[in-house]
């Protein structure tokens, strides 16, 4: 064999073993969000940012598919949407890339603070709490959707706070659905030796303060629960 052939075959040899190799390349999905937070109904932009793909699969998670690479859909209702996007490489492996979209509803609240106004303290006649702290209370708060919990501030607790430190501003920054139920706002005291003392609760829903006969809703909400002695203030947004 001459040198010339050995060389041929060495060099189709090599073109087909990194043929080979690129073939078992697995692909990578991902994608790009523009104007997410949009108000519904709105128009959200989708650009594919995947490698080695050559088809896609789109689930918008609001009933809309697409095979395009790069989208434009329409949100008609506000919510959370798991957005997925399924990839496939030329040698027929996929990869899937899901991300979760937030549309706005109209009239949604926003919630910068909480502000602690007053809370029932420790009295001979009620349940002592603290009993890991000599220095006063731990307060955190949580924010309950339908009973459900969407947010804490149980790993930045005040710490050692008393009724003189009052008010004291929790910084929330939550979006709430004005039509998506009540809302209930707990306050804890945290206890690294039994479980976390509860403190009270109050409760609202923002449909009472934004609606068809109140066109002007208020940016600050005063909210009591007298058999809690508790009293927290609400600073507000309202994105409409």
């Amino acid at each position: 064999m001459t040198l010339n052939k050995i060389i041929i075959l060495c060099s189709v040899a090599i073109v087909l073993f990194s043929c080979k190799k690129d073939d078992a390349t697995p692909p990578k999905a991902d994608f790009l969000v523009y104007n997410a937070f949009c108000i519904a109904p709105c128009e959200v932009y989708f650009f594919d940012e995947s490698e080695r793909a050559v088809s896609y699969s789109w689930d918008f998670g609001n009933g809309v598919t697409s095979t395009n690479k790069d989208d434009t859909i329409s949100f008609q209702y506000g919510g959370n949407y798991l957005v997925g996007l399924e990839v496939t490489a030329a040698n027929g492996v996929t990869d899937l890339k899901q991300k979760v979209v937030t549309i706005l509803n109209a009239d949604t609240m926003f919630i910068s603070n909480i502000e602690l106004q007053q809370y029932k303290t420790l009295t001979t006649s009620w349940t002592p709490w603290d009993q890991d702290e000599t220095f006063g209370e731990d307060f955190y708060v949580n924010i309950l959707q339908n009973g459900n919990l969407i947010y804490t501030s149980d790993s930045i607790p005040f710490s050692n706070k008393s009724a003189s430190d009052l008010p004291l501003t929790f910084i929330v920054d939550q979006i709430l659905s004005d039509d998506q139920g009540t809302y209930e706002i707990q306050l804890f005291d945290k206890d690294t030796v039994t479980s976390d003392d509860y403190l009270g609760s109050v409760s609202f829903t923002p449909l009472d303060y934004n609606n068809s006969t109140n066109p002007n809703p208020p940016t600050q909400i005063i909210l009591e629960n007298s058999a809690d002695s508790l009293r927290v203030r609400l600073d507000l947004l309202w994105l409409n």
